[in-house]
């Protein structure tokens, strides 16, 4: 019988990540979780590949990474796709030696993908009312693990100053991106995140409208080129996902 690896490869992407996500923190155990670790890194690398692809249609396609839709800098940004440092190992065990094992989806994606910030404008493109074209969209985005350290920093020093550095009330959970509101410069809701740990293959993104995994949001966001929001997108999605790797 073929094992998960091999069939994954065979194209039963989404039954194989269903069974090893059934089988919970037990994909950490020997032998299965080389098997599982396999399943996440070749699906991240499927994902990697389809980001980049996806980078260079938007903007032949005219998109202004690192733009909001209403013209004004995204803060901090570093790029559509940043790869993985030098010393992502050293990070991802840093970060779970701080809070706990990361869903191996999340650990694949940072150790293969790196960072992915959509967000953007269409340049010289002015919807109905003279409103941005864009808008809506909720362009994917996956926080770096620099970021993620970075949050834990913050968070830490606040529960420290609220005189709740032995117990405290609220548990960290890693926040990847800014909901939709924010994501076009608008004042909106909490951040999509994942609570940890979780020693699972994969988890469900906390805060995100779909309800569902990180890997089954990744193939919602790249099926629609990257944009799996309620606006409409102002190209047609069979151009920009034509030829995709399926994941």
């Amino acid at each position: 019988m073929a094992n998960y690896l091999e069939r994954y490869q065979q194209g039963d992407h989404q039954a194989v990540w269903s069974e090893l996500l059934s089988l919970g923190g037990t994909v950490r155990r020997p032998p299965l979780d080389r098997e599982a670790y396999q399943v996440a890194r070749e699906t991240m690398k499927r994902v990697q590949h389809n980001i980049e692809i996806l980078v260079a249609r938007l903007e032949s396609f005219g998109f202004e990474f690192g733009v909001y839709p209403d013209g004004e800098p995204v803060p901090f940004f570093r790029g559509a796709h940043v790869p993985p440092p030098a010393d992502i190992t050293e990070s991802l065990n840093e970060l779970e030696n701080i809070v706990g094992l990361l869903p191996l989806s999340l650990r694949a994606f940072w150790e293969t993908v790196g960072s992915v910030n959509f967000i953007a404008r269409l340049a010289g493109g002015e919807g109905k009312d003279g409103e941005p074209e864009v808008d809506g969209l909720d362009p994917l985005v996956i926080d770096s693990i620099d970021g993620v350290l970075a949050q834990y920093e913050e968070w830490l020093e606040f529960s420290c100053e609220d005189g709740a550095a032995d117990e405290l009330a609220d548990a960290f959970a890693v926040s990847l991106a800014p909901d939709v509101l924010h994501k076009d410069n608008v004042s909106g809701g909490p951040p999509y995140q994942i609570a940890i740990p979780n020693p699972s293959i994969d988890a469900f993104l906390l805060n995100e409208p779909h309800r569902t995994t990180m890997v089954e949001y990744l193939r919602i966001c790249l099926a629609r080129g990257g944009f799996p929001g309620a606006g409409a997108l102002p190209i047609p999605v069979e151009e920009l996902t034509r030829d995709l790797l399926r994941f």
